[in-house]
Protein backbone atom coordinates (compact mmCIF):
# COMPACT_ATOMS: atom_id res chain seq x y z
CA UNK A 1 0.00 0.00 0.00
CA UNK A 2 2.67 2.14 0.50
CA UNK A 3 4.55 1.62 -2.80
CA UNK A 4 0.75 1.78 -3.78
CA UNK A 5 0.32 5.24 -3.00
CA UNK A 6 3.54 6.79 -4.35
CA UNK A 7 2.40 5.66 -8.27
CA UNK A 8 0.14 7.68 -10.06
CA UNK A 9 -0.95 5.15 -12.97
CA UNK A 10 0.48 2.33 -13.67
CA UNK A 11 0.96 1.75 -17.85
CA UNK A 12 1.78 -1.86 -18.55
CA UNK A 13 2.64 -2.97 -22.19
CA UNK A 14 1.77 -6.39 -23.93
CA UNK A 15 2.52 -9.21 -23.00
CA UNK A 16 0.85 -7.90 -19.75
CA UNK A 17 -0.15 -11.26 -18.20
CA UNK A 18 -0.82 -14.35 -20.86
CA UNK A 19 1.14 -15.41 -23.69
CA UNK A 20 -1.29 -18.39 -25.05
CA UNK A 21 -0.68 -17.03 -28.56
CA UNK A 22 2.69 -17.07 -28.95
CA UNK A 23 4.77 -17.77 -32.11
CA UNK A 24 8.78 -17.25 -32.91
CA UNK A 25 11.53 -18.33 -30.85
CA UNK A 26 9.16 -17.92 -27.20
CA UNK A 27 7.15 -20.70 -28.59
CA UNK A 28 10.06 -22.68 -29.66
CA UNK A 29 12.33 -21.52 -26.50
CA UNK A 30 9.41 -22.94 -24.14
CA UNK A 31 9.94 -26.64 -25.68
CA UNK A 32 14.10 -26.39 -24.92
CA UNK A 33 13.79 -24.63 -22.31
CA UNK A 34 14.67 -27.77 -20.07
CA UNK A 35 17.59 -28.22 -21.64
CA UNK A 36 18.79 -24.51 -21.70
CA UNK A 37 18.41 -24.42 -18.16
CA UNK A 38 20.28 -27.34 -17.26
CA UNK A 39 23.43 -25.91 -19.58
CA UNK A 40 22.97 -22.11 -18.10
CA UNK A 41 22.58 -23.57 -14.14
CA UNK A 42 26.05 -25.53 -15.02
CA UNK A 43 27.70 -22.47 -16.63
CA UNK A 44 26.42 -20.18 -13.77
CA UNK A 45 24.77 -17.96 -16.36
CA UNK A 46 21.24 -16.21 -14.62
CA UNK A 47 20.37 -13.79 -17.03
CA UNK A 48 18.98 -14.18 -20.73
CA UNK A 49 19.96 -11.90 -23.53
CA UNK A 50 21.34 -8.94 -21.87
CA UNK A 51 21.60 -5.49 -23.92
CA UNK A 52 25.40 -5.27 -24.54
CA UNK A 53 27.35 -2.25 -26.16
CA UNK A 54 28.21 -4.47 -28.97
CA UNK A 55 24.15 -5.94 -29.84
CA UNK A 56 23.38 -1.86 -29.65
CA UNK A 57 26.21 -0.49 -32.26
CA UNK A 58 25.23 -3.40 -34.18
CA UNK A 59 21.59 -2.67 -34.39
CA UNK A 60 22.16 1.43 -34.58
CA UNK A 61 24.65 0.87 -37.61
CA UNK A 62 23.54 -1.58 -39.51
CA UNK A 63 19.60 -1.77 -39.07
CA UNK A 64 19.03 1.97 -40.63
CA UNK A 65 21.70 0.07 -43.74
CA UNK A 66 19.84 -2.69 -44.43
CA UNK A 67 16.29 -2.79 -42.06
CA UNK A 68 15.29 -6.34 -43.55
CA UNK A 69 17.65 -8.05 -41.28
CA UNK A 70 16.89 -6.31 -37.92
CA UNK A 71 13.01 -6.74 -38.75
CA UNK A 72 13.79 -10.50 -39.27
CA UNK A 73 15.45 -11.18 -36.02
CA UNK A 74 12.37 -9.30 -34.39
CA UNK A 75 10.33 -11.78 -36.30
CA UNK A 76 12.44 -14.58 -35.15
CA UNK A 77 11.70 -13.43 -31.92
CA UNK A 78 8.35 -12.42 -31.56
CA UNK A 79 6.77 -13.86 -34.63
CA UNK A 80 5.54 -11.78 -37.55
CA UNK A 81 3.60 -8.52 -38.06
CA UNK A 82 2.63 -6.78 -40.45
CA UNK A 83 2.11 -3.78 -38.58
CA UNK A 84 6.08 -3.22 -37.47
CA UNK A 85 7.39 0.17 -39.27
CA UNK A 86 10.64 -0.59 -40.35
CA UNK A 87 11.81 2.68 -40.10
CA UNK A 88 11.59 2.50 -36.06
CA UNK A 89 13.51 -1.16 -36.42
CA UNK A 90 17.12 0.66 -35.94
CA UNK A 91 15.62 2.20 -32.34
CA UNK A 92 13.73 -0.88 -31.21
CA UNK A 93 16.94 -2.58 -32.02
CA UNK A 94 19.18 -0.24 -30.21
CA UNK A 95 17.49 -0.71 -27.09
CA UNK A 96 16.40 -4.43 -27.57
CA UNK A 97 16.87 -6.98 -26.40
CA UNK A 98 17.06 -5.06 -22.65
CA UNK A 99 17.59 -8.46 -20.99
CA UNK A 100 16.04 -10.40 -18.39
CA UNK A 101 16.87 -13.10 -15.76
CA UNK A 102 15.97 -17.21 -16.82
CA UNK A 103 13.86 -17.13 -13.68
CA UNK A 104 11.86 -14.82 -15.37
CA UNK A 105 11.80 -16.47 -18.50
CA UNK A 106 10.78 -19.44 -16.60
CA UNK A 107 8.31 -17.56 -15.26
CA UNK A 108 6.43 -16.09 -18.53
CA UNK A 109 6.96 -20.02 -19.65
CA UNK A 110 5.10 -21.53 -16.80
CA UNK A 111 2.49 -18.92 -17.54
CA UNK A 112 2.48 -20.01 -21.28
CA UNK A 113 2.49 -23.89 -20.36
CA UNK A 114 -0.21 -22.84 -18.02
CA UNK A 115 -2.54 -20.98 -20.04
CA UNK A 116 -2.96 -18.42 -17.12
CA UNK A 117 -1.66 -15.66 -15.51
CA UNK A 118 -0.49 -17.25 -12.32
CA UNK A 119 2.53 -17.12 -9.93
CA UNK A 120 5.82 -18.46 -9.45
CA UNK A 121 4.98 -22.39 -9.37
CA UNK A 122 7.54 -23.93 -7.23
CA UNK A 123 7.85 -27.06 -8.76
CA UNK A 124 5.89 -29.38 -6.23
CA UNK A 125 2.41 -29.13 -3.75
CA UNK A 126 4.73 -29.17 -0.40
CA UNK A 127 6.65 -25.84 -1.62
CA UNK A 128 3.50 -24.12 -2.94
CA UNK A 129 1.52 -25.04 0.13
CA UNK A 130 4.52 -23.15 2.03
CA UNK A 131 4.47 -20.33 -0.08
CA UNK A 132 0.84 -19.39 -0.95
CA UNK A 133 -1.26 -21.99 1.26
CA UNK A 134 -2.13 -23.64 -2.08
CA UNK A 135 -0.85 -26.68 -3.55
CA UNK A 136 -1.13 -24.62 -7.26
CA UNK A 137 -0.20 -20.97 -7.84
CA UNK A 138 -2.60 -18.63 -7.53
CA UNK A 139 -3.71 -16.64 -10.58
CA UNK A 140 -3.32 -12.64 -10.62
CA UNK A 141 -6.18 -10.85 -9.87
CA UNK A 142 -5.95 -7.73 -11.77
CA UNK A 143 -8.97 -6.49 -10.27
CA UNK A 144 -7.33 -6.33 -6.91
CA UNK A 145 -4.05 -3.46 -8.46
CA UNK A 146 -4.40 -0.77 -5.96
CA UNK A 147 -2.99 1.63 -8.85
CA UNK A 148 -4.90 3.13 -11.63
CA UNK A 149 -4.18 0.61 -14.48
CA UNK A 150 -3.72 0.99 -17.97
CA UNK A 151 -3.16 -2.42 -20.10
CA UNK A 152 -1.98 -1.69 -23.77
CA UNK A 153 -2.10 -4.38 -26.47
CA UNK A 154 -2.79 -5.38 -29.86
CA UNK A 155 -4.20 -7.46 -32.44
CA UNK A 156 -1.65 -9.89 -32.74
CA UNK A 157 0.21 -9.31 -29.31
CA UNK A 158 1.39 -12.53 -27.45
Amino acid sequence: KELASKVNLFTALAPVGRVNKAVGAFELLSDLLPQIVAITDKLGIYDFAPLTPVVSEFAILLCPVIPSICSEVFYAIAGPDEYLNSTRVPVYGSHAPAGTSIKNILHWNQIYLAKQPQMWDYGTAAENLAHYNSITPPVYQYSDLQVPTVFFSGGTTI
